[in-house]
């Protein structure tokens, strides 16, 4: 039963700023990821390690799976463990502290991250936010967390700048890529 007493809420953030924050951050994190790939795709291209099974043979995809993984651990782990918000966060007003309303530390921030993973293959730790009378995902149950309203620090100008920066150098890396293929193979 969810429960929809006022008392319950009142430090809160609702759902809505947390959707935001998720999204703001997974988009930050993918700008900085498609940027990794295109500047090693242009690397290995120059290398000649373009033409190695590594990547012939799909390993490659592999590699970016586990390059967006450790990068989003890594990510939610530093700026929760430094700032106890990430840039999502910051800009929706809402902060993420232990239940005893003690800072963050870097532990609960990488539990909260293996947290987020475990709530990606399951779900249902996302959904557990409708019923907690908290709104603490399983990602939070894991840490010992819970999120509170802060302080809005309106993000969202230099994450939009970062990411148009990231696609833009990405394309460029990818045009770069593209024209050395087809110069060394005619």
């Amino acid at each position: 039963m969810i429960n929809n007493s006022n008392d319950a809420f009142e430090d809160v953030p609702d759902i809505e700023k947390r959707w935001k924050a998720w999204v703001i951050d997974n988009l930050f994190i993918f700008a900085v990821i498609l940027l990794i790939v295109a500047l090693s795709g242009i690397i290995f291209h120059i290398t000649g390690l373009a033409n190695k099974p590594f990547f012939t043979q799909g390993y490659f995809a592999i590699f970016i799976i586990v390059l967006y993984v450790f990068g989003f651990i890594f990510y939610f782990t530093f700026m929760l463990g430094k700032y106890g918000q990430t840039l999502g966060k910051m800009n929706e007003g809402y902060k993420i502290v232990k239940t005893d309303g003690k800072p963050v530390k870097y532990g609960n921030a990488f539990l909260r991250s293996i947290g987020y993973m475990i709530n990606y293959i399951t779900l249902i730790g996302w959904l557990w936010i409708l019923f907690n009378p908290q709104r603490r995902g399983w990602h939070d149950i894991i840490a010992n967390t819970k999120p509170v309203k802060g302080e809005i620090k309106g993000t969202s100008t230099l994450i939009g700048i970062i990411f148009v920066i990231a696609l833009i150098l990405s394309f460029i890396a990818m045009f770069v890529a593209g024209g050395i293929r087809i110069e060394r193979y005619p």
